[in-house]
């Protein structure tokens, strides 16, 4: 059949197409999207359409979209292309850890269920279906039952879920900047509620029995200092001698000890998780184990000797951890994690961990009358709400006994 345009529309025409001998009746529309540098026209592809009312309609669109500036050609990209795309190009600044877990969420999530969907096809209700399938399904355990491996599929944790969908709205996000994509179908997803764990830091009797139980080495003193100084386990192993003042009696947490992969380089010294250097005034019982920490290393130097693999020269002695093991071995956050967790059993403490010390700290501050700036700022928290919503079972303890506080002083000044 001849090419006939419909009356009035210029570019939508009918078109017959044959496949396998069949003959297919359709509506195209063709639009031009401008020019070039070079003055040629730019041809949208042909769209197919059953009806003419269908194409006309496409086409009217597509025209205001072009006028408004809201025009965006159609792209055959796949969303497993434009996170790869997006983590080589548009993520330069993340941190290891950071950059370990985007990966780890698009690979094990994203991409096994949304990848091969068309970037610009995505809608809102595949967003929605791929959160609920994560709270279904999202997660693979194996199991050994009978000396069988058995893999199952279990539900995704809120957070987890959480965290994969930020990933994923973050890159979408660049996705539009970038006019890939008109908007984010990301923006009307519903996500599970995140069930805050419940803090359960060590009262002062286990504080005294785990004390009594830790050893008089590296490992003790980092675990002493994490549970009075608040610092994170890494930022307790990554603290360098430069970084402690004994005159002002101050720590300065400047980084922090990252485990890399061997082809990567190791164990290293990076920033601090968001990226802000803190100071810390240490009570003077924590800068003595500092202090004791550095004549047992000066010990430990002199005793291993030849096969000593710290520091050798003062210039090097700067920038060396202060946690090592007798032979000058940095602590590592595995070795740390079970020296504690050995002590915690022994206490009947079986679930503390060295995070759990942390928690430990914060709570004693609090109840101790710290306010919950000093805190936050302490635990280097990136805003004081955080440290409030952690903590809110121990604020509303605080309220309590403020109350109590008034109740008495109101007793006190009555006139009977």
């Amino acid at each position: 059949m001849a090419r006939r345009r419909a009356q009035g529309s210029g570019s939508v025409f009918e078109r017959d197409i044959t496949r396998s001998g069949k003959v297919y009746h359709y509506w195209a529309a063709e639009i031009s999207a401008g020019v070039d540098m070079a003055g040629n026209q730019i041809q949208k592809q042909q769209k197919l359409f059953k009806t003419q009312k269908e194409a006309v309609a496409w086409l009217n669109q597509t025209q205001t979209e072009i006028q408004n500036g809201e025009y965006l050609k159609e792209s055959s990209m796949t969303l497993a292309q434009w996170l790869d795309t997006y983590m080589n190009v548009h993520t330069p600044n993340l941190k290891y850890l950071t950059r370990k877990s985007y990966v780890a969420q698009i690979e094990n999530h994203i991409k096994p269920a949304l990848g091969k969907k068309r970037l610009d096809k995505l809608t809102a209700t595949d967003i929605q279906h791929f959160v609920n399938q994560l709270g279904i399904d999202g997660q693979e355990r194996k199991r050994n039952i009978d000396g069988n491996i058995v893999i199952e599929r279990i539900p995704l944790s809120a957070k987890s879920i959480k965290n994969a969908f930020e990933i994923l709205n973050v890159a979408l996000e660049k996705a539009v900047d970038l006019d890939l994509i008109k908007r984010n179908p990301c923006g009307k997803a519903t996500l599970p509620k995140i069930q805050k764990p419940e803090i359960k830091p060590l009262n002062e009797e286990q504080i005294s029995a785990f004390l009594s139980e830790i050893t008089d080495d590296a490992y003790g003193d980092a675990l002493r200092f994490i549970l009075f100084s608040g610092c994170r386990e890494s930022e307790c192993l990554g603290l360098r001698w430069c970084d402690i003042n004994f005159r002002k009696g101050t720590a300065s947490i400047n980084g922090q000890l990252v485990k890399h992969r061997v082809e990567d380089g190791g164990y290293q010294h990076e920033s601090t998780k968001n990226g802000k250097s803190r100071t810390l005034t240490l009570a003077p019982s924590v800068l003595a184990i500092l202090k004791s920490r550095q004549q047992k290393q000066l010990s430990e130097k002199k005793k291993a000797a030849e096969i000593w693999t710290g520091w050798q020269t003062l210039e090097e002695y700067k920038t060396a951890y202060c946690f090592t093991d007798e032979l000058g071995k940095f602590l590592t956050p595995k070795s740390l994690y079970k020296r504690c967790k050995k002590i915690c059993e022994k206490i009947g403490c079986p679930e503390m961990t060295v995070h759990g010390l942390r928690h430990s700290y914060a709570t004693i501050a609090l109840q101790g009358g710290d306010s919950l700036k000093t805190v936050s700022e302490n635990l280097g928290h990136s805003t004081i709400a955080i440290t409030a919503d952690i903590y809110a079972s121990v604020s509303d303890t605080m309220k309590r006994d403020s109350a109590n506080r008034m109740e008495a002083f109101i007793k006190s000044v009555a006139v009977s």
